[in-house]
C-alpha cells in the first residue's frame, strides 16, 4: 500500500506553485525510487514507480539553474532513473542517451557527496559500456567507460562489492578497447581473457538478481553520504547485461539471433474474456460481473499490457486500456483501498483517462471507453480527482458525432462528480453499467454541494489551494481536502493548516493552524485580500467613551514598544488624533493594523460621542484593502458578526474572541500578539496560534522585556483558560 509519506508529498505539491515545488518533488522522487528498489528493479511491476519518478524530478529539474546548491544531486537522481529504465526494462531509446548526459553533467559540478558520485560514475559507466557493446558508441565510449570503473575502484570509501563490480566492467571496458581499437586498451587479443571475465560478469550478475530483495531502499539523493556507509548489500549497484560481439577468426561464426517478440497483452486479454476485440475484452473485465479470471492471469496480462505501454512513445490506446483493465482487477481482489492516490484503483483510473485522451474522440470504440469509468465511481472522490479531464473528453466524443444515448449520461456523471451543476440521479438509465453507483454518487454530490451552501467542492478545493490550506472543516462533520476535493469523515492527521466554518463543532487538532469564516461562500473572497506589513499603517483606538482605562495603558505601551509611528485616537494618553468618532475611525478602516480598545457588540462598535459605527456602515467601505483589526474580548460571541463586517469591508484577517476573558488576561495576550506579528514577523493567523499555545502553557516563560504590569496574569492560572478563547478570522 502507499506510503503516507508519498501520500502527504502529493497532498503538499497540490497547494505549490513554481519553484516551491522543488523540494517536494525531490523528496517524492526519493520515495518513488525507494519504492521501486524494494518492488524489485527490473520487475514489470516495479516500472511504473519508476516512472513516476522520472516525472516528478524531471520537474524539479526544470526548477533548478545551474549553480544551484540542490541541481547535482536532483540530475544525478534523474540521471540513474534515466539508466534503470533504458538498461533494466529495454525502455525508450533515449534514455541511455539522456542518462549520460545528465550523469555527465552531475559529476563535472564537482559537488555530489562520495556516495553519490560512486553511484553516479558507476551508472554513467555501464551507459558508456552499453553503446560500446551495441555499436552505437560515440567516439570512445569503451575508454570512458574503463575511465568511470577506474574511478569508482580507486575511491577511498569503497565496498568490496562495488570495488570487485567495476573492476570486472573494467576488464570488459578494457578488452572492448582493444576489439575495437580503441586508445589506452592492452596490446593484443585475449580471446580467453574475455570468455573468463564475461563469465564472471555474468555470475555477479546472478548473485545480484537473487538477492534483490535484500538490498533495501534506494539511498538517499538528498544525503547521500550514507550511502558510503552502508553494507554492501545494502547499496543499489546497476548491472547491465551484455553481449560482447567479437571479430575474431573463428571456426564459424553463430547464426544472428532473432530479435525477441513486442510484449503483447492482448492475445491473453481476448482469451480471458471470449470478446473479439481488445476494447470490448478490457470494458468487461472493468464491468460490474467480469469474466472469472485467476490472479496469475490478471498479473501476468498486467505486466504485458505495462511494458506495453512504457516501452512504446507513445503508447497504444489499447495496451493503456488493458493496463486500467488489469490493475482495476487486481485491486477489486486484494480489496486494495480505493482511495490509495498510488494504488492499482488510482493508477488504473489514470490509465483509463491516458487511454480516452490518446483515442481519436471519433473512433467507433470511444464510447465504450469512457463507459468504463463506471467502475472508477468508488472512493472519495469519485473518478480519482479526473471527473473534470474525463467530462472534458465526453464534450470531444459528443462534438465527433457520437449518436450512443450513453454519452451526455456519461458526461452528466463526470460533471456531478467533479461538482458541476447537479443533475437528477434519474436521468442515468438501468441499462448503463454501473447505473445504481452513478446515482448514489449524483445524490451525494447533490447533498455535498448543500452542505457547500450551493458551491462546487472542486472549487472550493481549489481556492483553498490557492489559500495554502490543507483543508475546510464545517458544521456536522464536513471536512473538505484541498488536494483534490475530497470528503473525509474526520480531521485528517495530515493537515497543518486549515479554514474552520463558524458554527462548527469540532475542535482542530493541536498543532493545526487555523482561521475561522462565517460560511464557505466567503472563501473565494479571501482570494484577494493581501496582509500588508503591520507596521505600515498601524491606527489604534483606545478607550473612547472613558470606560476602559485598561485599553489606554494598553494602547500606550504598544505603540510605545512596537508601533511608534502608530495613528491613535481616543484616550491614548499621547499623541491623540481625535476623540475616537465613528467617522474617524471610517476613514482609517484601510490600516495595516486596526487595533480597537473601545466596546462593542452585535450591532458595531461602540465609539465617542457616544455614538456606534455599525455592522453596515463598515460594510460600505468595502473595496478598501484593509490588513488585520483587532476586535477587544469584551465583545464575546459577537466578534464573529463584527469579523463578518470587517472582512466584508475589505480588512484580510481579523483577531477576535468566542467569549470575554478577564482584563488581565486580554492585556497580556495582547502583548503577545503584538510581540509575534512585529518582532517575530509571523502572519496574522500563525501569531494568533503560537499565543493561544503560549497561554495554554501553565509553564510558561515571560518574553524579554515583558512590562511589570503584566507579572501577575503571567503567573494567574486562570491566564490559560483564556487561550481557547482567542480566534482569528480570514486569510
Amino acid at each position: 500500500m502507499q506510503d503516507t509519506t508519498t501520500a502527504s508529498l502529493r497532498a503538499e505539491l497540490a497547494g505549490l506553485t513554481g519553484a516551491e515545488r522543488v523540494r517536494p518533488l525531490l523528496q517524492l522522487g526519493q520515495q518513488l525510487m525507494n519504492d521501486y528498489w524494494r518492488s524489485g528493479p527490473g520487475q514489470p511491476g516495479a516500472l511504473p514507480y519508476l516512472n513516476q519518478a522520472i516525472e516528478v524530478v524531471s520537474e524539479a529539474c526544470e526548477h533548478l539553474e545551474t549553480g544551484d546548491a540542490h541541481r547535482g544531486s536532483a540530475v544525478a537522481m534523474l540521471g540513474v532513473a534515466r539508466a534503470m529504465r533504458g538498461l533494466a526494462h529495454a525502455g525508450p531509446p533515449a534514455d541511455c542517451d539522456t542518462g549520460v548526459v545528465l550523469l555527465e553533467e552531475a559529476l563535472s559540478a564537482g559537488t555530489l557527496p562520495p556516495g553519490l558520485r560512486m553511484m553516479s560514475r558507476m551508472t554513467l559507466g555501464q551507459l558508456y559500456l552499453t553503446r560500446a557493446v551495441r555499436g552505437s558508441a560515440t567516439g570512445d565510449d569503451a575508454g570512458r567507460a574503463a575511465a568511470c570503473f577506474r574511478a569508482v575502484r580507486t575511491e577511498n570509501l569503497v565496498q568490496a562489492e562495488m570495488r570487485a563490480a567495476a573492476e570486472t566492467m573494467l576488464e570488459l571496458a578494457e578488452a572492448l578497447q582493444a576489439v575495437r581499437g580503441g586508445p589506452g586498451g592492452p596490446a593484443g587479443l585475449d580471446f580467453a581473457r574475455i570468455t573468463r571475465m564475461m563469465s564472471a560478469l555474468q555470475d555477479m550478475q546472478d548473485r545480484m538478481r537473487a538477492g534483490t530483495s535484500a538490498f533495501g531502499t534506494m539511498p538517499s539523493f538528498l544525503d547521500a553520504d550514507d550511502l558510503a556507509r552502508q553494507d554492501p548489500l545494502d547499496r543499489p549497484v546497476p548491472f547491465v547485461e551484455v553481449e560482447v560481439e567479437v571479430e575474431v577468426d573463428a571456426p564459424a561464426a553463430e547464426p544472428e539471433r532473432a530479435a525477441a517478440p513486442a510484449p503483447d497483452a492482448h492475445p491473453l486479454a481476448l482469451a480471458l474474456t471470449g470478446a473479439t476485440d481488445v476494447f470490448a475484452a478490457a470494458a468487461m473485465l472493468l464491468s460490474p460481473q467480469p469474466p472469472p479470471a485467476s490472479i496469475a492471469d490478471i498479473d501476468d496480462l498486467a505486466g504485458l499490457a505495462a511494458t506495453a505501454v512504457y516501452t512504446a512513445d507513445p503508447a497504444d490506446p489499447a495496451d493503456l486500456l488493458l493496463l486500467a483493465a488489469a490493475l482495476h482487477t487486481r485491486a477489486r481482489h486484494d480489496d486494495a483501498d480505493p482511495d490509495d492516490p498510488d494504488g492499482d484503483h488510482r493508477v488504473a483510473g489514470r490509465h483509463l483517462l491516458e487511454a480516452l485522451e490518446a483515442l481519436p474522440p471519433g473512433h467507433p470504440a470511444a464510447v465504450t471507453v469512457l463507459g468504463c469509468l463506471g467502475a472508477f465511481l468508488d472512493g472519495e472522490p469519485p473518478l480519482g480527482g479526473l471527473a473534470g479531464r474525463f467530462a472534458d473528453r465526453a464534450d470531444a466524443i459528443i462534438a465527433a458525432g457520437a449518436t450512443d444515448a450513453a454519452a451526455p449520461v456519461l458526461r452528466a456523471v463526470c460533471r456531478a462528480c467533479g461538482g458541476g451543476d447537479p443533475v437528477s440521479p434519474e436521468s442515468v438509465p438501468d441499462t448503463l453499467p454501473w447505473a445504481a453507483r452513478a446515482r448514489e454518487v449524483m445524490r451525494a454530490a447533490g447533498r455535498t454541494r448543500a452542505r457547500l451552501g450551493g458551491a462546487a467542492p472542486a472549487d472550493i478545493a481549489a481556492a483553498l489551494r490557492r489559500l495554502r490550506v490543507d483543508g475546510l472543516a464545517g458544521p456536522d462533520g464536513l471536512f473538505l481536502h484541498a488536494a483534490d476535493g475530497r470528503l473525509l469523515a474526520s480531521w485528517p492527521p495530515d493537515w497543518r493548516r486549515a479554514l474552520i466554518i463558524d458554527g462548527t463543532d469540532t475542535a482542530p487538532p493541536p498543532g493545526v493552524v487555523v482561521s475561522y469564516l462565517a460560511s464557505t461562500d466567503r472563501v473565494p473572497a479571501l482570494l484577494d485580500r493581501d496582509t500588508p506589513p503591520v507596521s505600515a499603517h498601524p491606527v489604534f483606538v483606545a478607550n473612547p467613551r472613558g470606560d476602559r482605562d485598561a485599553a489606554s495603558v494598553d494602547t500606550m505601551i504598544l505603540r510605545r514598544l512596537f508601533h511608534p509611528r502608530s495613528v491613535g485616537f481616543g484616550r491614548t494618553a499621547e499623541h491623540s488624533a481625535g476623540a475616537g468618532t465613528p467617522a474617524e475611525v471610517a476613514a482609517h478602516l484601510d490600516a495595516s493594523l486596526l487595533h480597537l480598545g473601545c466596546d462593542a457588540d452585535d450591532d458595531g462598535l461602540r465609539l465617542a460621542g457616544p455614538a456606534t459605527l455599525g455592522t453596515a456602515e463598515i460594510r460600505a467601505h468595502g473595496g478598501r484593502a484593509g490588513g488585520v483589526a483587532i476586535l477587544p474580548a469584551s465583545a464575546g460571541a459577537a466578534c464573529a458578526r463584527l469579523a463578518g463586517a470587517l472582512l466584508d469591508g475589505g480588512f484580510a484577517g481579523v483577531v477576535g474572541w468566542s467569549r470575554p476573558v478577564p482584563a488581565t488576561a486580554e492585556s497580556l495576550a495582547l502583548f503577545m500578539l503584538h510581540l509575534k506579528l512585529v518582532d517575530g514577523g509571523l502572519p496574522p493567523a500563525d501569531a494568533v496560534h503560537d499565543v493561544r499555545g503560549w497561554l495554554a502553557d501553565t509553564a510558561r516563560t515571560a518574553p524579554a522585556h515583558l512590562p511589570a504590569g503584566y507579572a501577575p496574569a503571567l503567573r494567574d492560572p486562570a491566564t490559560a483558560g483564556a487561550a481557547d478563547s482567542l480566534r482569528y478570522w480570514g486569510r
